[in-house]
């Protein structure tokens, strides 16, 4: 009975998931027609190339292994690297990355923050703040007459190195899900999403939470593996160390907890409560030391006032407020509003006031119309994730790299017609992901993932969003995707299983 209703709550997951997934590829056809309409030919095309490649029964063998990974890598290292010093920006005048790393070198050189209400404000910055600033002081003790602009190509390095770590563990985890052909496709997918190439550029929670996240994924996987195989006290230490790296992943991107969220729904479904007990408690446990060993790390970094966070400090509703008003993104005016009362009580009641005003005035169907329509068309259908608008902002170079990628770029168009079609490919992918489980009713680790992609569905459809706030699943992305494609394949479910990579 009750295996039952676990397996009917899984299919009213998957049918969420897919229902949301067609409405972003439906949406995301709607942006590429308005933008540049080969896109959409360009996603016929490799679609195609990858049916015709997933139905040959024989392929050149080392394309199908570990063998290709590396040059794969390599390719993806150097070409990272290039695009990331021709694309840099000026932090100066810039968004938050550059008022970060400013911040960060204001502090060391200077032993104070300027803009120390900016960081009560939006303290998901203030962990980010404190590592920057830590790279910056090692900087400056081997190269005392380091600038600021030297410490900002620092801090790309660590960026690319963080993403390319992310990158291999990507493919150990596929490893671990796909077989091997899906694997190479995994792998071949990651090597072509442009956004993480872009936004290498800019040391931000969006790209160093890759790491943290692919972390907390290996972890998580690797323990209901032991658990699988009744290895309890490897179980135990895999969920617990996961713990602790969502605490400090949570740290640095909130959303993060996300997938401990779906991890548990998958685990609660799947198996018996009592071990589902025992992945709760073990990552609870985890969580609970490193987030307050963090935290404590944090505040004895910063001497903020609880006068100045009752000041300063902006309610969680001001972005609700924000998601419902134009585009559902960031608006100056909504902060401005915000900023203009001086308590954190009198914040939330003017925001609460402002937001019942807009549901009242969209009414429920203008509701629908602005969350299931405008948000989703403006967070989750654009294939450069507003990599392309951040580059262009105070570029330091003026060459053909940037007249590619940027927003404003002389051959931007080109850049365009790929990212869009790329995006396609891998929504597509996820759509195809869903149906599978629709073939076999079994429940595998990939459908506990799509889980935690549905949770960021309905979170962004609540909070400000913003393309980039995606940028840190694009890897999951990547996976799950591959592992759709995987349907196109003729062999059988047996002997794909055979086919799979050793743990």
């Amino acid at each position: 009975m009750k295996n039952k209703i676990m397996k009917d709550l899984m299919f009213i997951f998957q049918c969420m998931f897919v229902l949301a997934m067609v409405w972003i590829f439906i949406l995301t056809i709607k942006r590429t027609a308005l933008e540049i309409h080969m896109a959409f030919l360009l996603f016929i095309g490799f679609t195609a190339a990858i049916a015709i490649w997933m139905l040959k029964e024989k392929s050149f063998a080392p394309m199908e292994g570990h063998k290709l990974f590396p040059i794969i890598w390599l390719i993806s290292f150097v070409v990272m690297l290039i695009l990331a010093f021709n694309l840099k920006v000026d932090m100066y005048n810039n968004w938050d990355y550059g008022k970060v790393l400013r911040s960060a070198y204001e502090w060391v050189t200077e032993g104070k923050i300027t803009a120390f209400e900016y960081y009560i404000r939006y303290p998901n910055n203030q962990f980010l703040l404190l590592l920057l600033s830590i790279i910056i002081k090692i900087v400056l003790s081997v190269v005392p007459s380091a600038d600021i602009y030297f410490c900002q190509d620092i801090t790309i390095i660590i960026n690319i190195l963080m993403i390319q770590l992310a990158i291999g563990l990507t493919h150990v985890i596929a490893g671990r899900m796909l077989d091997r052909k899906s694997l190479l496709l995994s792998d071949l997918f990651v090597a072509g999403c442009s956004p993480l190439y872009l936004y290498a550029s800019m040391l931000y929670t969006d790209t160093a939470a890759l790491l943290p996240l692919m972390l907390l994924i290996y972890c998580l996987i690797a323990g209901e593996e032991k658990l699988q195989k009744n290895q309890m006290k490897r179980a135990v230490l895999y969920f617990f160390v996961g713990g602790m790296i969502a605490a400090v992943g949570y740290y640095v991107k909130l959303t993060i907890i996300f997938f401990c969220i779906g991890f548990l729904i998958y685990v609660f479904l799947k198996w018996p409560w009592k071990r589902w007990l025992i992945c709760v408690l073990c990552m609870a446990a985890g969580f609970l030391i490193a987030y307050a060993g963090t935290k404590k790390m944090i505040t004895l970094q910063s001497d903020y006032t609880a006068e100045q966070y009752d000041t300063y400090q902006f309610p969680y509703v001001h972005w609700v407020m924000m998601s419902l008003g134009p585009n559902g993104r960031y608006n100056q005016d909504d902060v401005d509003y915000t900023l203009s009362f001086n308590s954190m009580d009198a914040k939330k009641q003017a925001d609460m006031k402002v937001i019942q005003e807009r549901v009242s005035d969209m009414g429920f169907t203008g509701l629908l119309e602005h969350g299931l329509h405008e948000k989703v068309y403006h967070a989750w259908t654009q294939g450069a994730l507003s990599a392309d608008d951040y580059v262009h902002r105070q570029p330091l170079s003026t060459g053909i790299i940037r007249q590619i990628f940027a927003l404003d770029g002389k051959y931007y168009k080109g850049y365009l017609l790929y990212a869009q079609a790329y995006w396609l490919l891998i929504i597509f992918g996820m759509i195809l992901s869903a149906v599978r489980y629709f073939k076999n009713r079994e429940m595998c680790q990939i459908h506990g993932i799509e889980i935690t992609i549905f949770g960021l569905f309905v979170f962004l459809l609540l909070w400000e969003s913003n393309p980039r706030y995606l940028m840190h699943f694009l890897l999951m992305f990547c996976i799950i995707s591959a592992y759709g494609y995987g349907i196109i394949r003729k062999t059988k479910q047996g002997k794909q299983n055979s086919e799979k990579l050793p743990n």
